[in-house]
């Protein structure tokens, strides 16, 4: 097996020059039967095994797919349209007598047990024993015949995921139109969840959990309400595909390797958005209270429980901001999850809305501590997606953080300076934030860091890009601590110069001037500190 997870008890080792010849040769081959399958190819009919083939090299990620194969796969997709009654035929057999069969022995035990015949959630049993029943031998050995996925045909997740590409969305339950997915979830629904519960024993499994993640919200984005919603409003798939991915919120270091759960928390999170949102699409008030619930189990189970065991994790960390407020459309790497809807409009902070402001208690503290800590500088990405957050968290919570204080203010002019609440944190977390980058570029110009020009330029580009979302954020923080209140008077305006003019000019808060004569190199640094105020000004 040249791709395959090898059997326990049965590997078979290559010597590297051996197993590059053999890999070679295969590309070679699946070159040239790629070449010849357009000659042979039928767009009003085609067979199955030239879907599965086409489906089988759709993934340029995959060990058996070189630039070769990917270009030939293109080529049969834009030169070849196929009828959408033929695909559709041709999908339903696919997944009923190609993946299914592969399935059946190792979903038994899994969250596809909880799916009755009709596949709606299966029904509780009315008494329970006391005593789990042990776990069926395979899920601790999996074996070819238990998991035949894994072992002997690897190419069948790469095959899922294109199904779930071509699916369209359905409006209704009935829907039956061609390639409508209503009509193949009984044939996904259950593989999905038997790749999410492999076993733990495989490393081919723990590299389809995410993936199987991944796929089940590309799935439930394109389900209708009626199939999501719990009883007697829908069938109840929804809430069998939370319980399902719920569980992998506490997948964290250390008793997860940071690696494995890096990858399996950036599926995770959208995912679970993904579900709350689609339980409850149409279903008024009532429905928006029921999926607010979900997602504040979400951000208390998730986010909050995570940064209290981990937070001195900047990988996790980062995860976590990313699923507060996703990365924006067209960012580098992040491709594949603007196809599968995972951007913006699956972040919490974007889901949850006006309700964010019962978790800034948690949240701004957090956020703060991360853009004050002075090593989170050697990471700018964190530093981006840290004020990425807090710029969502303002534009829909702004009025708490103007609010909130910690010393109430009057609207005397006079007393107008205290600098209490969570607005002045902020406040003081973006100077302190700018301070640090300043600093890791001067550091930066004496110590060479990374490898090459390459990686200290693309360094130096990502501090460059801290230093533009702070001035954005000062923008943002500047119309909630600068406004007009109710009798027409300015508030806050007082306490933002004074703060300005100690940043910038040297003067003291209490407005008096430093006594010693400051030299050059600390004006060069507050010249450099006053670039924070300059898009505010």
């Amino acid at each position: 097996m040249l791709f395959g997870e090898q059997e326990e008890g049965k590997e078979v080792h290559f010597p590297p020059e051996i197993k590059s010849k053999l890999v070679s040769l295969y590309h070679t081959l699946t070159t040239t039967i790629l070449t010849l399958l357009p000659h042979m190819l039928d767009p009003a009919s085609p067979s199955v095994p030239a879907i599965t083939l086409i489906a089988t090299f759709s993934d340029p990620s995959q060990p058996w797919t070189n630039k070769s194969t990917q270009k030939l796969f293109n080529s049969l997709l834009c030169g070849r349209t196929f009828t959408t009654v033929a695909l559709d035929s041709s999908i339903s057999h696919l997944l009923s007598h190609t993946i299914k069969p592969l399935f059946l022995v190792s979903s038994t035990g899994t969250a596809a047990a909880r799916l009755s015949s009709t596949h709606d959630r299966a029904a509780m049993p009315s008494t329970f024993s006391r005593k789990a029943p042990p776990p069926p031998d395979h899920t601790l050995h999996p074996t070819a015949n238990s998991h035949p996925w894994i072992y002997a045909h690897p190419e069948t997740v790469t095959i899922l995921h294109w199904v779930l590409s071509v699916l369209q969305p359905s409006p209704t339950s009935l829907d039956s139109s061609p390639l409508s997915a209503v009509k193949f979830v009984p044939l996904l629904l259950p593989p999905l969840l038997t790749l999410l519960d492999g076993p733990t024993v495989s490393s081919t499994a723990t590299k389809c959990r995410p993936i199987a993640c991944g796929l089940l919200r590309r799935l439930v984005l394109l389900l209708p309400e009626t199939h999501l919603a719990p009883p007697p409003k829908g069938r109840g798939l929804g809430s069998v595909i939370w319980d399902a991915v719920f569980p992998f919120l506490h997948w964290i270091p250390p008793v997860t390797p940071v690696e494995e759960s890096e990858v399996l928390l950036k599926e995770v999170y959208p995912t679970l958005v993904a579900v709350a949102r689609g339980m409850y699409k149409g279903t008024g008030e009532e429905g928006k209270r029921d999926s607010e619930k979900l997602l504040d189990r979400v951000v208390r189970e998730g986010v909050a429980s995570t940064v209290g065991y981990v937070g001195e994790n900047m990988v996790v960390v980062r995860v976590l901001l990313d699923a507060l407020v996703p990365p924006p459309a067209g960012t580098k790497g992040d491709a594949e999850k603007q196809q599968d809807g995972a951007a913006e409009e699956l972040g919490l902070i974007k889901a949850l809305n006006i309700y964010t402001i019962k978790h800034l208690p948690f949240l701004i503290p957090f956020l703060v501590d991360v853009m004050r800590n002075p090593f989170s500088a050697m990471e700018p990405s964190v530093l981006i997606a840290a004020v990425r957050v807090m710029i969502g968290i303002l534009t829909v919570g702004g009025g708490s953080v103007r609010l909130r204080a910690e010393e109430t203010e009057s609207g005397d002019e006079e007393d107008d300076g205290e600098r209490g609440g969570w607005k002045w944190e902020i406040l003081g977390a973006c100077i302190d934030c700018w301070g640090n980058v300043v600093r890791e570029e001067e550091d930066e110009g004496e110590v060479e860091r990374g490898k090459g020009k390459g990686g200290k330029e693309s360094r130096r580009e990502r501090l460059e890009e801290v230093k533009r979302g702070l001035r954005r954020l000062m923008t943002v923080l500047k119309e909630v601590v600068v406004f007009i209140d109710v009798e027409g008077k300015e508030r806050g305006g007082k306490g933002w110069e004074e703060v300005r003019r100690a940043v910038v000019e040297g003067v003291g808060i209490d407005g008096g001037e430093g006594e010693e004569e400051e030299d050059e190199e600390e004006r060069m640094r507050r010249e450099k500190m006053g670039l924070l105020f300059m898009e505010c000004d």
